[in-house]
């Protein structure tokens, strides 16, 4: 695996977009895996109050040093963190300790009643506590027994039930994500319900744990007319039938503010590896699009790129890890922009072993040895290549 001699930090490319604009390019400008259902404010081992502040506010643990960007692992399985280089992911090739953070699908009422999902849940969270990583929950519809999600939805005072019995079980957990894209067909919620959910979530922890809004998927192209906002730009959500998912989901929230949104940005890595795109506008980067929608009054808010990954190889791609090295820095730069600046505070790498649509930073033989967007995403290298797209 090959990295290049000269190559940018976040940091460094922070600096120089800002003086030079809106650029995400890295030489220039253009227009289903497996996921199973299954640290407040201070970080392992901080006090975690929510009233701390922010990530982007958060200052630097005795273990970790402070980034504008915190990069980890979203896996639905534990045995993740059996691989040997584990550890070494969270810290850079120059000693650089980063914070260290995980992210876990488990089905509504796993608090409820005993699964294979609630044992992996207890492994996953031994296995984290053992590494010092925080985990960050999402939940899931139940998983049938033929692997596919449940049409079941819960009521919220039935999801509710669960969340409080989640909170008492495992009381260590006390960083959320709401229902797990609430607009992809399989795990489909209506948006006021999917609010909702949200809502009651964040009532329930108060100062105590925190919940990140939306969580939504930006996985095709059919996501984006979910995601693109009214004419009435994003203070005035077009409420109703008439309304995109996502201004649905927003008049419900009413007055509420969300301080965490959480999106998933896979259609635009794809853009960028077969087709050159770099998001260089709302109608062709799903991220932008996003954005768009949580300006004015919502601008508060932190985001978290809670789900995405960048692809090796699938069924109809050719292997290459060179092209999904190049895509894991498109993505540092994309959500480093100035425009972004202390808002997108963190992106959890989905996943570390690849499904048939391989999107993992290991490869598949025996001895999972680390690709190249491995040590890309460690170093946090934002230009790969001089010859990526």
């Amino acid at each position: 695996m090959r990295l290049s001699a000269a190559r940018l930090s976040i940091s460094a490319l922070t600096a120089l977009l800002a003086c030079s604009g809106d650029l995400v390019g890295g030489s220039g400008s253009g227009p289903d895996d497996a996921r199973d259902g299954g640290g407040k404010g201070d970080g392992p081992g901080g006090s975690g109050n929510t009233d701390a502040g922010t990530d982007a506010e958060t200052d630097a643990g005795p273990d970790w040093v402070a980034e504008p960007l915190m990069i980890g692992i979203a896996s639905g399985h534990p045995d993740f963190m059996d691989h040997p280089d584990i550890d070494r992911f969270f810290e850079s090739q120059a000693g650089e300790r980063h914070f260290r953070m995980g992210h876990m699908y488990v089905p509504w009422n796993v608090a409820l009643e005993d699964s294979d999902r609630r044992q992996e849940l207890i492994a996953w969270l031994a296995k984290a506590a053992e590494h010092g990583i925080e985990p960050s929950i999402a939940f899931n519809p139940e998983r049938l027994a033929n692997g596919d999600f449940d049409t079941y939805r819960p009521s919220v005072d039935e999801f509710q039930a669960a969340f409080d019995a989640f909170r008492t079980t495992w009381p260590e957990v006390v960083t959320f994500l709401a229902w797990n894209e609430p607009n992809a067909t399989v795990t489909r919620v209506e948006p006021e319900r999917a609010a909702d959910y949200y809502l009651m979530m964040a009532a329930r922890c108060g100062n105590d744990c925190r919940v990140g809004a939306g969580n939504f998927r930006g996985w095709f192209d059919a996501d984006t007319d979910a995601l693109r906002m009214g004419p009435g730009g994003p203070d005035n959500p077009t409420c109703g039938s008439s309304g995109s998912y996502f201004d649905r989901y927003k008049c419900r929230l009413g007055d509420h503010r969300p301080t965490i949104w959480a999106f998933h940005p896979y259609l635009d890595g794809y853009n960028y590896r077969e087709r050159s795109w770099h998001c260089s506008d709302a109608n062709s980067c799903q991220t932008k699009l996003f954005m768009a929608s949580l300006a004015g009054s919502w601008s508060a808010s932190e985001v978290w790129m809670t789900e995405t990954g960048a692809r090796y190889a699938n069924p109809n791609l050719a292997a290459s890890e060179f092209k999904q090295a190049c895509t894991g820095a498109f993505f540092l730069r994309l959500f480093s922009l100035p425009a972004f600046a202390g808002r997108v505070t963190r992106f959890y790498y989905f996943n570390w072993y690849g499904y048939t649509d391989d999107l993992g930073i290991v490869d598949k033989t025996a001895a999972h040895a680390p690709r190249a967007i491995f040590n890309q995403l460690r170093d946090r290298v934002t230009q790969y290549d001089p010859s990526c797209p």
